[in-house]
């Protein structure tokens, strides 16, 4: 029996008033399709070349375990593997290397564009944030020398809760434009997000995107563009083909979009782990793509 699913690791460090109070390491797997799995063993070492022992065991569909049982400063190492229902062990996973540190900067998962009309909407989500000040949006033109910050948003100092950020560009002419970020600590230090390209008065075709990020975990972004305005159904389907949920269900603009799902279905649920479907339907077109989300 060999292991079919891939083996993440989230630090969760929890901090009130600059003094550690919880840490965590919470490891995330797909899981299994094998028919026969019924449980995952989790292991630990302190080096990857000594003996992992095992930590845990998580019944089957479960696909999350947190470690409570560490030290900031250390690094732990671990790999999974999966049982069948005679307790036949599959072989390890890949291995996870871990380090805790309070030093967490923000984590950034996704940066898109959409453009309506002559405005480019610019939203960004970040996963966690540490001693940061805010965000200057910078654009640069296609015959400019370089960025010029166009506008600043401040963020949230330090916070584990997902957060989301937008600002729209009004009234831009037809062109091709040039978007980044850039991150500012309190103490100074920056850091720059990926550069988004923008057209502005280009006519596109129908289109759906392939989500950002995939595999994602708490959230994820869908973009996709409008050759004329219409009626517009954006939804979710699990594997079995069922509606989990609509994001979009009325009247849209032409132009391009951008859509956030949180993992919920209709009825504000948290969903499991798995494939899922995403499907944009318009009276003229129709298209379907596919994400993982892991928890």
């Amino acid at each position: 029996m060999r292991l079919r699913f891939l083996l993440f690791a989230y630090v969760v460090v929890m901090i009130t008033f600059g003094k550690v109070v919880a840490q965590s390491v919470r490891l995330v797997w797909s899981a299994s399709a094998h028919p026969n799995i019924h449980q995952y063993g989790i292991y630990r070492a302190m080096h990857p070349d000594s003996g992992f022992k095992q930590i845990g065991v998580i019944q089957h569909p479960d696909t999350t375990f947190s470690d409570d049982r560490v030290e900031l400063g250390k690094r732990y190492y671990y790999v999974a593997s999966s049982i069948d229902k005679i307790g036949r062990e599959s072989h390890f996973s890949d291995m996870i290397d871990t380090l805790l540190s309070t030093n967490t900067p923000v984590e950034l998962f996704s940066f898109v564009s959409a453009v309506q009309n002559s405005d480019v909407i610019l939203d960004w989500y970040t996963a966690t944030e540490s001693n940061s000040y805010g965000f200057e949006v910078q654009r640069c033109e296609r015959s400019a020398d370089g960025f010029q910050t166009i506008s600043f948003l401040p963020s949230h100092g330090s916070t584990i809760v997902p957060r989301h950020y937008r600002y729209i560009d009004k009234n831009l002419a037809a062109g091709q434009y040039f978007y980044r970020l850039e991150q500012i600590d309190f103490d100074g230090a920056v850091e720059f997000s990926e550069t988004l390209e923008v057209n502005v008065g280009v006519i596109r075709q129908f289109s759906l995107s392939q989500n950002h990020p995939n595999p994602f975990n708490s959230a994820t972004a869908i973009r996709f563009h409008l050759p004329e305005a219409g009626k517009v159904a954006l939804i979710i389907y699990n594997i079995s083909g069922q509606e989990v949920i609509r994001l979009v269900d009325g009247r849209l603009p032409s132009g391009s979009h951008v859509v956030a799902w949180d993992g919920k279905n209709s009825e504000g649920e948290t969903v499991g782990s798995g494939i899922y479907y995403y499907k944009l339907n318009t009276p003229t077109d129709s298209q379907l793509r596919r994400m993982v989300l892991l928890r």
